[in-house]
């Protein structure tokens, strides 16, 4: 199962819309990567994508701590918090 999930993130490697490599990678659990292609990417809604389903699937904190890593993402998610869950700041 570890190697299969392993190739598959290789392969997406070769896919060279980042729009369609971002799903994929959540989807199979890549999550660090997903976020990191995203920002990569500069698309701001398919960083928002990202991020929305990275934290339905992981606790709080965790997420907190995948995105305080990465001041783009950071910077949206508080944007958003500030706009609509200012529990999630707090």
């Amino acid at each position: 199962q570890r190697s299969r999930k392993k190739l598959a993130a290789m392969l997406l490697e070769f896919e060279t819309r980042v729009s369609k490599q971002v799903p994929l990678l959540l989807e199979i659990g890549e999550l660090q990567r997903a976020i990191d292609k995203a920002i990569e990417s500069g698309d701001a809604d398919l960083v928002y994508y990202t991020l929305f389903f990275v934290k339905q699937r992981i606790s709080l904190q965790e997420f907190l701590e995948l995105v305080n890593h990465r001041p783009q993402a950071s910077s949206l998610f508080i944007s958003y918090c500030k706009k609509t869950e200012s529990d999630s700041l707090k």
